[in-house]
């Protein structure tokens, strides 16, 4: 009978689905309706504070998931030294700007290697927590509306942060990117796959318990974004971490480049190498990207000079090798 009543329910919403996809085709009226009402029902389903003070703040579990946010978020914590050691290793920009600073910590860092290093977050809680170092250096704006003249900035980072930006709002985002961008953009994305220049990825910790084997399963060829009612859900029941937008190597490749942004595996593979030095690869932490814009010059080695490089180990809080 259960599996009488699944067929059923599945039949009933391919066919509503059907339905929708034609009105939607045949009445622009009915489209912006559509969209306007996705928008309204992302906003109820993730909690309208998710990135305020309490996203920082210690937080305890119960049941194995933890409420959204960060079981202690510090500098040494979230491992942004490791980060400004790996664009200042190899890039070596005079200026920078980065993309969901939170409290600034990559600011600070970058800061402490001579980078002129601003950036911006969503969240007013986590740009007034910046230190009095950086603050100044931070605005309050969303990835789809960066406060910069075109082509302002050499270098754009953006660790750990589009994830957190729903599907539909991706293409927009990276096109302000590419937009302020007049070089590289170093990325960190949780993705799951197959990865070209790097450690695959996974969906452990990323779609819910119950549905993990179904998607260990699918084809090699499955891109994502996972639907929001599989992503893995905190205490609270909203998505873990804050992120809504899980999808494959190939699918992120595909919307940079769809903005203009050609992934660069030389780059991605040397800083790679490093993030395996401080054990943030593979199934410990990041999913880097490395992008360009075209016309920029790649460089076959690290701009930093052999002494800048190690004098910036001896600076940075980075983990034990």
């Amino acid at each position: 009978m259960d599996n009488l009543d699944s067929g059923f329910r599945k039949k009933t919403v391919e066919r509503a689905r059907k339905l929708l996809v034609r009105r939607i085709k045949r009445s622009p009226r009915f489209r912006r309706f559509a969209e306007r009402s996705v928008a309204e029902l992302e906003r109820a389903l993730v909690a309208p504070d998710l990135y305020g003070s309490k996203y920082f703040e210690p937080k305890s579990s119960s049941g194995g998931v933890k409420a959204s946010g960060y079981a202690e978020y510090t500098r040494a914590k979230s491992n942004l030294d490791v980060a400004a050691y790996v664009v200042y290793k190899h890039l070596k920009p005079q200026r920078l700007f980065d993309v969901g600073s939170a409290t600034g910590f990559l600011l600070e860092a970058l800061g402490e290697l001579g980078i002129q290093a601003y950036g911006a977050d969503l969240s007013p809680d986590a740009v007034h927590a910046a230190s009095d170092s950086v603050r100044s250096r931070m605005v309050v704006a969303s990835a789809t509306n960066l406060p910069l003249p075109d082509g302002a900035a050499p270098v754009v980072t953006a660790f750990e942060t589009f994830e957190h930006i729903p599907p539909r709002l991706v293409p927009v985002a990276l096109k302000e990117v590419f937009r302020v961008c007049s070089g590289f953009v170093v990325a960190t994305i949780p993705s799951f796959g197959h990865n070209d220049y790097g450690p695959n990825g996974w969906y452990q910790g990323k779609v819910r318990w119950e549905v993990l084997e179904q998607y260990q399963t699918k084809d090699e060829g499955y891109e994502g974004p996972i639907p929001f009612y599989d992503l893995m859900r905190d205490d609270e029941g909203n998505p873990i971490e804050g992120h809504v937008t899980i999808a494959s190597f190939s699918w992120w490749t595909k919307m940079f480049g769809d903005a203009g942004f050609i992934r660069t595996g030389e780059v991605e593979e040397r800083m790679n190498e490093d993030l395996g030095r401080f054990g943030l690869l593979g199934d410990q932490i990041w999913h880097l990207y490395v992008f360009r814009k075209p016309g920029t010059d790649v460089p076959t080695t690290p701009l930093a000079r052999p002494d800048e490089i190690q004098e910036a180990e001896s600076m940075l809080q980075l983990p034990s090798p």
